[in-house]
Formats: structure tokens, sequence, C-alpha cells
């Protein structure tokens, strides 16, 4: 049974189904039940299969480096491998070929033990930035020069299947589509988050019952990882297969008679008889984890009421005395669905989930609890099991400390590195006299945030740990974050839990700690002249550092993020493979091949070091030859995105379970629109044109990506592709989310030679703007994205500017911006249309990218190397949107007239719009050739006296698609 092949599927008689608390996409629509059969089953065998393989390889290349592993510590080690490959599609990267994502990170220094790494550290007093600094320059190294260190360059390779496409597709679909339970209600929780929790509580419990051999422990904890994992075959028989599955795994890995053990454990686990100390802690830990996490109690609540009676009618027409017993008897479910209704387990899922919705009205209060729920509540006994979180302070400053791009996107890999790499390995490490803390203990490293469950007893040696930190000097004097750190009791009731914490963690933030406090002048001061860093100037410098630009003076903080932003930012992107995803597979690129510029090459003509937002804005090297002569600079865009009350959407989780699909679903709704995004831009360049100028359009998106995780993204891109990659991003988060939540985007357009601070601070304003069209309809249930935009020809285009414009334009009743999603898709549609030479049309992304970017092509050197259909296209695309421009002008223009006329400007204002739009289609009904033009322009003035018109967002928006071309 080398690959699990022989292993049937065996339905347990009845249909099961997946529930889905927030729906699942299915095409553009949201799905609240899917059911599991076949299909489903052997995603989970190929799942088996890859971390098999996965195992194999990394335990074998851990040992090749020579490491030597106590018994116990083997265990240790395979336990978190397999932890972390389930919890991998969890940390899905955009540009994983760039830089090791943080979760490669904590893999690949818990394969190679820690070793130097953690001796460095040691010697650097916890400096996190030196930590981050010597991991990612090391690693890259590996990547670049294996021949130096061959065994390093194994396992970066060997993590690096971690995050391709098909291991992260894979992995997702185990993740959302195999339920812990057959049952209703049941089984809306996750197998794969029910083994990780069943496992962390499982050897808390056993550390807070006095067991300390580290042998022990790490054979329970794979007991209790494993203890489920053959359900999906035969949810009936789900013992007997896990212990099949659980052998095959570990098989060659560990030695024999612990294999033995751990399979004892998982037959005794469910058996009435013959429980040893071991069996029973597993055994009520998988209790304990189910009733966290599979909603039973819900059933008792009177907000569920109806629910329960149609539970009860059916177990009476099946002659059960009671719904207790037929609740837990595997006939009842088959004998309900062959003799009852058919429709009977469906409706019940699909009825349970709807019902949460509308009893949290969207995800925007918590569930309402009666009177007995809140008894049973404070019936519940403490288990001395600890919920701890950790809250990075101080993010955002520590981030946008600096102006320059390469120094927010190393300051932004630190803390990611902080709270997914660093706080693991380092308490692991610092606890390891004591105990080996597993990797599922970590229910959640992300966002600033880690969230541990442990046993009571180790949580002052936790406490102490964390306290540490705060006080070693790197952390404290350096970088200004400080690590909060709260904590609260497991209770079944999760919300009761959160709650807790939350409240635990507020005071702790509000608290005051005493410290002593010193002033000291820095030398250039005292001798009457006091420099400062050039790149935060909020500190004295003390080196220099070398920037485009030339060379500046630089604080020791800027001085190492900078040299960590090298790694990572534009010139490492720039010439690391990065992929593609083209149909069903990838396709892999170097962006220095395909721009034809060199980075820093002597004597170049032109180069990418000093061309790098140009070559965003999409020049390509023989525009950027023809600069000033036959060329005009090319505009970008900067893009800004944020999920729209996504904190409701967290706090109102109703299981650990539930916490943990909703964050995986957020990130991974966000990154897998911008993947999306990257590949239409490529389909729709490459209906036409090559494959190297499609995948240079495609490119100049990836490396201009500056940041994306959780629901929020900060990018660069070409200004004609943005209104594609704001439509893309609106609509594909909305649908990956189930319709419950969508995206604000601001995209804020200027020439690539403009200030790049100064449009994060207009995108963010117009982000803001599209965040308040939205937030208020949440509660209603409806649900969108919006989008909110600006372009400037020439300066700066900043949150001041931005809000002046909007305010004049308002005033005037000339623009209607924010924009809904399927608003802002209908008059890109209409408007692409009119260069396609049809008034209607409703475009693919595809086709959306093709029109576009013909639209901004520069003709004088397009003609060279374009078929002359395809240049004969695009005049006539820039020619209608020139006429569009024209128009709007002309309406206004006329309607302004006419008033000036009757002699009574103030008098007669308010009917301004409805001039125009008479006149517009007038100008419809005469010049039949131009119709369509006409009534398109028409159609963006509102029909009554008070709604504001489109005709200035239309203005802007052909602007933008133009790119400095238009």
């Amino acid at each position: 049974m080398s690959d699990f092949s022989e292993i049937r599927f065996e339905p347990p008689g009845y249909p099961v189904y997946r529930a889905f608390i927030v729906p699942l996409r299915r095409g553009e629509e949201p799905c609240n039940v899917v059911e599991v059969g076949a299909q489903e089953v052997e995603l989970w065998r190929k799942m088996l299969q890859k971390l098999k393989s996965f195992l194999s390889k990394a335990v074998e290349s851990s040992f090749r480096g020579g490491r030597k592993l106590e018994d116990y510590e083997r265990l240790e080690l395979v336990g978190d491998l397999i932890s972390l490959f389930l919890r991998a599609p969890l940390n899905r990267e955009v540009l994983s070929g760039v830089a090791p994502s943080p979760l490669k990170a904590y893999a690949f220094m818990r394969l190679t033990g820690f070793g130097e790494l953690f001796d460095e550290k040691k010697r650097l007093e916890f400096d996190l930035l030196k930590f981050t600094k010597t991991f990612y320059i090391f690693y890259s190294k590996c990547l670049k020069e294996p021949s130096e260190s061959k065994w390093y360059s194994e396992l970066a390779e060997l993590l690096n299947e971690l995050e391709t496409i098909e291991v992260a597709d894979l992995l997702e679909s185990c993740w959302l589509l195999i339920p812990a339970d057959t049952r209703p209600v049941l089984n809306t929780a996750s197998l794969i988050s029910h083994l990780l929790l069943t496992s962390a509580i499982a050897w808390s419990t056993a550390i807070n019952e006095g067991i300390k051999d580290r042998r022990t422990l790490a054979l329970l904890r794979l007991a209790a990882l494993l203890h489920d994992i053959g359900k999906p075959f035969k949810y009936r028989k789900h013992v007997e297969t896990s212990v099949e599955v659980a052998k095959e795994l570990l098989r060659g890995l560990i030695p024999d008679e612990d294999v033995a053990l751990i399979i004892k454990l998982i037959e005794e686990h469910h058996s009435e008889t013959r429980r040893s100390e071991l069996s029973e802690i597993v055994n009520k830990a998988d209790n304990l984890a189910s009733a966290i996490d599979r909603l039973r109690r819900l059933l008792d609540a009177e907000n569920f009421r109806d629910i329960k009676d149609r539970l009860e009618e059916a177990a009476k027409a099946l002659n059960y005395d009671s719904l207790n017993k037929a609740f837990d008897d595997w006939d009842f479910w088959r004998r309900a669905h062959e003799e009852y209704d058919k429709e009977f387990l469906r409706d019940l899922s699909e009825r349970f989930v709807e019902k949460v919705r509308k009893l949290t009205k969207n995800f925007t209060v918590l569930l309402p609890k009666d009177d007995k729920a809140k008894e049973e509540e404070a019936k519940e006994e403490c288990r001395n099991l600890k919920i701890v979180l950790i809250d990075v302070g101080g993010i955002q400053s520590f981030i946008y400390r600096s102006h320059s791009l390469r120094l927010v996107a190393a300051a932004s890999l630190v803390i990611d590195s902080l709270v997914m790499a660093f706080i693991p390995s380092y308490l692991q490490w610092a606890l390891s006299k004591r105990c080996w803390l597993p990797y599922e203990s970590f229910l959640y490293t992300a966002g600033g945030n880690v969230e541990l469950l442990v046993p009571a007893t180790l949580l002052a040696d936790i406490e102490g740990e964390v306290s540490r930190l705060n006080e070693s000097p790197a952390m404290k004097c350096k970088t200004s974050l400080r690590l909060h750190i709260a904590n609260a009791n497991l209770y079944e009731d999760y919300a009761k839990t959160i709650e807790e914490l939350m409240a635990a963690m507020s005071i702790k933030k509000v608290c005051v700690a005493h410290q002593s406090y010193s002033t000291s002048t820095p030398k250039e001061a005292q001798k009457g002249a006091r420099s400062i860093c050039q790149l935060c100037f909020m500190k004295p410098p003390t080196g220099k550092v070398s920037v485009p630009e030339g060379e500046l003076e630089a604080c020791e903080l800027c001085e190492e993020l900078n040299e960590i932003g090298l790694t990572i930012h534009f010139k490492e992107k720039y010439e690391s493979k990065i992929s593609i995803r083209v149909g069903q597979g990838t396709r892999t690129y170097i962006p220095s091949d395909i721009f034809e510029v060199p980075w820093s090459e002597e004597g170049a003509r032109v180069r990418a070091l000093e061309r790098i937002m140009e070559l965003i804005a999409g020049h390509d090297r023989e525009e950027l030859q023809e600069l000033g002569r036959l060329a005009r600079i090319r505009n970008v865009a900067l893009i800004k995105v944020d999920g729209s009350s996504i904190g409701s959407l967290m706090t109102t989780s109703l299981s650990i379970s539930d916490a943990y699909e909703r964050s995986a679903r957020i990130d991974l709704a966000l990154k897998k629109a911008i993947e999306v995004a990257v590949s239409e831009v490529y389909n729709g360049i490459s209906k036409d044109f090559s494959d190297k100028e499609a995948a240079r359009a495609a490119l100049s998106i990836k490396i201009g990506l500056l940041y994306a995780g959780g629901d929020d993204a900060l990018m660069l891109a070409p200004s004609w592709v943005s209104p594609l990659i704001a439509l893309v991003l609106g609509k594909e988060f909305l649908y990956n989310l189930g319709r419950v939540r969508g995206l604000s985007i601001g995209v804020a357009v200027a020439s690539s030679k403009a200030n790049v601070w100064a449009l994060i601070d207009a995108s963010s304003e117009l982000m803001n703007k599209a965040k308040k069209k939205i937030r208020e309809k949440i509660g209603e249930g409806l649900v969108d994205s919006a989008v909110c935009f600006d372009v400037i020809e020439t300066g700066d285009l900043s949150s001041s500017t931005i809000n002046e414009r909007f305010e004049t334009l308002r005033h005037e009743r000339l623009t209607s911006q924010p924009f809904i999603v399927s608003e802002f898709e209908e008059i890109l549609s209409k408007l692409l249309a009119q260069g396609r030479g049809s008034g209607e049309g409703k475009f693919s992304y595809a086709d959306i990218v093709r029109l576009s970017y013909l639209a901004s092509r520069n003709l004088a050197l397009f003609k060279a190397s374009s078929k002359p259909e395809l240049v004969k296209e695009a005049r006539r695309i820039q020619e209608a949107l020139k006429k569009v421009r024209s128009a709007i002008g002309e309406v206004l223009q006329a309607a302004r007239s006419m008033i000036s006329r009757a002699g009574g400007v103030h008098q007669y204002s308010k009917y301004i719009f409805s001039i125009a739009y008479i006149y517009a289609y007038r100008q419809a009904a005469r010049l039949k050739p131009e119709r369509g033009l006409y009534e398109f322009v028409g159609s963006l003035i509102p029909d009554d006296l008070d709604s504001s018109s489109s005709l200035s967002d239309v203005d802007r928006l052909i602007k933008i698609i133009g790119g400095g071309i238009i």
C-alpha cells in the first residue's frame, strides 16, 4: 500500500455533505453545501501521497546534513513536519520564487535544527533584524549558489514544493471539502483543522497531567495528529482505516516499535473498555476538539429550535425514543435519507448555515445567546488549557517609517518573519529544555498576531520568554516594536474564549509599564550641527547606504532594513524566476531576460536600476531608448486594497476551526484574485502578441507587487491595466469569499516620475472613500466591492489634492464615484465597446486587457513591431476614446452655453444635466455615424435633477487606460 491506493472509498450509507458557514465559491455563485464523493476523497488520497513523499524527503535530507537526533527529537520533527505540511495552504505566496515565505523560513530552520541561526541569535541578543537578514541572505545564497552549500540548497528546493500551485490547490481543497463529521450542523468543521486541534489539546493535557518524558509526549502527539487521518475513506470504520493510513505514512520514518505504539493509541481512543492513560488523553482531546468545532451545543439553543424540531420529527418517525440516541446512531442517518426524506441531510445543512448568517446579520454581530446557553456556559469548568495571544504593537509606525519602498517591503517582511517564523521557533527553542512545543499549538500566526493553545503550567514560562524578547536591546531600542501578551481559558464556546481574550488584551495594552528614561545628545549636535537619517528623518545617522540616487546618510535601523530590502525588493524580483499561471499550468520567466535591460551593467545605455518605475509603467527597451524623442513617459498606477469589515467577519467566528478557515480564506481570496489578474493580462495580450510581450506585461505587475497578505495589498502597475486589475480584484475576492465581504480599492495614477509616497497617500484616501461606500450596507446583506480612482497628468497626486478635486467635482455633480464593482464593470465595458465600434458589450477579462493594451500603444513605435491590422485597430480605439472625451466636453459646454445665453446662470444651473442629456440624444439622432457615441455619453447623465453624473469619471478613466498616450 505504498501509495494508499488499496484503501477503497465506502460511503457511510447516506450522502456526505460539507456545509459552509461562509459560502464556498462555485463558479460565480456562492454555495452553502457540497456533496463529498469519490472525486473529493481522491483528492485526500493524493494529499496523503504528497505528504508521504514530503516527509520522506525532508527527514532524509535532514539526516544527510549530518544532524544527530535523539529518538524523541526525531518523533517531534516528524510531528512538526506533518503539521507544517497540512498548514501550508494557509500561507500561499504570490511571489514564491523570489524570497522564501516566513512559513518556509520556519520550515528551513526546523529541518536544520535551528543550528547556526539560533547560535547566532544568542550572540545577537535576540536581534530580530539581524536574525531576518542572516536567514534571508543565507537562504537566497543557497538557491543561487547551490554548489557552495549543497545540503542547504536541497532543503530549499524541497521546501519550494510546498508552494507549488499543484500542492497549494490540493491542500486547499482538502481543507475546505473534507468534513470532520457527516452529520448536519457538525459538518461545518474541517477534518484537517480537527486533527491539528486534537493534537494541540492532547499534548497540553498530558503536560498538565505531569507527563514529562519527551518520547511519550511525542508518541501521544502523533497519535492525536493521525487519529482520524483515514476518515474520508470510510467514515463508519474510520478507526481501522486511520490505522492503515498512519502505518503507511510513518513507515520508514520512525522505528517500528514507535509506529506500533502510535497505532495502539489510535485503536484504543474510541474503545469503551481498553483505554490506557495515553489513549484516554487522546479520547478526551478528541471529544473536546469536537465539542469546540462541531457546534452540537447550538442545537439546544432557542435560535435553532426549528432545526432541532425537524431532527426530532425524523427520530420519532423512525421509532427512536430520543433524539440523543438517534443522533449518535449511523443507521438513523442512513434511514433518514432512505426512508424519511432524500433531501433531509442537505436541507438541514443548508438551513443551519443560512440561519447563522441571518442571526449574525451577515457576520456583523455575535451569535445571540439565550438564557439556557448562558446557564450552560456558566457551569463549564476550567480545564487548565489556555489560549495565549501575542500581539505586536507599533507595526504601522515601523513599516511606514521611511518613504523608501525598499524599506517598506523589508519592514513588512520583518513583521511577517517575527510572527510566522521568529516567535514560533524562538518559543520552541527556549522551552526545549523542558519540553517541545508542537507546531500545531500555534493556532494562528499572521497579521501581527500569534495565537497559541498551551497548558496552564507553561503559561509563566511563555510570558517570561516574551518579556525577555521585549527587554532585549534590539527590540526595545532599535525597532520600537512591543509584544503584548494576554491569555484566556479555553471553553467549548469559542466566542466566550475570544471575548475573554480580547478583554484581557485590551487591559494589557492600556497598562503603563514603569521604565527608566534618559536622554542623550548626539555628538553632531554637541558640536553645533546635527545631521539626521535621510531615509526616516527620525534618528541620527550611523552610516551611509547606496540608493539609485546616490549615497544617503542612514540610521542603524534604516541601514539594516535597506540591506534586507536589497534581498527581496525590485532587484531580487528582477533577477529571480517568477511563475505565471497559464491555463491549468504555469510558465516561469526571469524578468531581466524578458525586458532585455540589464540591472546595473556598466556602460549600458539603459539600466533597470535607474528605470525600474518606467519598466513597471509598461515601457519596453525600445521606448526607454526613445524617451523624449518618439516616446512619452508612461503613467504608473498605485493600487491599494483592503477588505471591508473583515474584523467583524473574524470576531463572529463560531469555533477555532471556523476561525482558522475564515482567516485562510480571506488571505487566499486576495492572493488568488491577484493570480487571476496577472494570468488574464497574459491571456489577453497573448491573443495577438508574442509570448515575450505577454510575459512582459504580466511580469510588470508581479515586479510592482509591494505587499499582499490577509485582506490588504499594495501594488504598482502600468496605468493602462489598472482598471482591469481593480475589476478582477473586486469581483474575484467577492466571489472567493462567497459574497459575504468585498474589497475597497483605491487607484491613484500619475507619471512614473511622480512621488511614489504621495501616490500611496492618494490611493489610501481613494480606498477609504470606497470603504465608506459599502460598509453601511453589509449589515443589510448588500455586499459588494467598491472602486475609487483618480489621475493627474502633471505634478503629484496626494490625499489633499484628492479631497479638493472630489469636493469640487461633487459640487458640480460631475462624479458618481466610488463605484460598486458591478457599476464599474458596466461603465468600463461600455467605454471599451466604443473603441470596438459597438455601443454595447460585456467583455471577458482577457478582452478588456486586449482592448486596453491597444489603447495604450505608442503608435510611432508600434508600427514597426506589430501586424498592420493591429496598428490599424489600435489607432481606431485611440481615436474612439478621444472622441468620447471630446463629446463629454461638447455636451457640457453646449449646456453651459445655453444657460449662459438665458442670462440666469445661478437660476438655471440645476438644469445643466437635463440640457446636456437632451443635447446628447439630439446629437445621437442628428449624427447617425456617431449615434452610439452620443448615446453612451447620454447614459452617463442622471435622469433626475439631484443625482450626479459620471462624466468626469469616464474622462479620467480614458486617461488611465491611455496610460500617458491618450
